[in-house]
């Protein structure tokens, strides 16, 4: 059998090689990753914009948006921990593959629902509930990260259906994370769109 063939834990697999497909997933999650990184500080000044412009300032506004930030980030960390585990469970490498997949997939996702249910928590000592200006606004750009993310995965998953031969076991890597993100982002927008539906419109003067 031809080296070309062979994977990178001695074992035979046809397509891509699935490590080889993370290079792409991180390649098309860099432009998403400084977009996280930089557009809360814009978003901080819009919250402090029209915090201003209230006839009371929100006392609490700087510790939400500090909580909400670390909550999303967590929340996003948590999702590619799902991707992964989700992968090590559907992939056809060997066993020891397999645990170079699942223990980096828990080292992902258990500090993420870590700092995700303590920042939650934090949130509820806030005024949050009388205030959700800041709330709202990161919860719609977590929204556009996971909805970006999703739909490049999707794009990237299409890319390896249709392309000639078997994918093999990359395509269930990408597959993997793109259930994960699509999942997250249509149920984060189903959510969304109830939480603004049920919001009482005021009455006209």
């Amino acid at each position: 059998m031809d080296d070309m063939d062979s994977d990178d834990f001695g074992g035979h697999s046809r397509g891509p090689s699935p490590f080889f497909m993370f290079q792409m997933m991180g390649a098309a999650m860099i432009p998403l990753i400084a977009i996280g990184l930089f557009a809360p500080l814009a978003l901080y000044i819009v919250a402090r914009w029209r915090d201003s412009r209230e006839p009371l300032p929100d006392p609490h506004l700087g510790i939400k948006f500090a909580l909400g930030f670390f909550k999303w980030q967590a929340y996003l960390v948590s999702l590619m921990g799902v991707g992964m585990l989700l992968y090590s469970v559907t992939t056809k490498l060997p066993s020891e593959a397999r645990e170079m997949l699942y223990r980096p997939a828990f080292g992902l996702l258990l500090p993420g629902l870590l700092v995700f249910g303590m920042a939650a928590f934090g949130l509820t000592k806030t005024n949050q509930g009388e205030r959700p200006l800041v709330g709202r606004l990161l919860a719609g750009f977590n929204l556009m990260i996971v909805g970006m993310a999703g739909f490049a995965f999707l794009i990237i998953a299409f890319q390896t259906l249709f392309e000639k031969g078997e994918a093999g076991d990359g395509a269930r890597a990408i597959w993997s994370f793109t259930l994960v993100f699509v999942a997250a982002w249509v149920t984060q927008t189903i959510m969304f769109l109830g939480e603004v539906s049920n919001r009482t419109i005021p009455p006209a003067p």
